[in-house]
């Protein structure tokens, strides 16, 4: 057993279960190959800073963007603003979700989340 595991990779373990060792990267960080390798996607939370003159315009168009239910929009608008409505999404969506807000009448602001 003693010249096996000194020649062999694997080594058993006494439930006969395999175990490969394997030395750690060269450089700095030993945790290297479980990190991400491609650059962070950036994201946006759409924040609602006032609901305009037609507030049932723009729950509707709450709710066509995002896909709430008629209750959480409508709750969600009763809160005094700013109002986070949608939390880290792609540049594309938010700017999709803004739009949509912004044509009925609300005032709507992009704000960078990179958490």
């Amino acid at each position: 057993s003693t010249l096996m595991s000194s020649v062999s990779p694997y080594r058993l373990s006494p439930s006969n279960t395999k175990l490969r060792l394997v030395e750690a990267p060269s450089g700095d960080d030993p945790l290297v190959h479980l990190r991400p390798s491609a650059p962070a996607i950036p994201r946006f939370d759409v924040v609602l800073l006032g609901t305009g003159d037609d507030r049932a315009k723009v729950a509707e168009a709450l709710i066509q963007a995002t896909g709430q239910y008629t209750y959480d929009a409508s709750t969600r608008l009763q809160q005094r603003p700013p109002i986070v409505l949608s939390h880290a999404l792609v540049e594309a969506r938010a700017n999709r979700v803004a739009t949509a807000l912004r044509d009925a009448g609300a005032l709507v602001e992009l704000r960078r989340n990179d958490a």
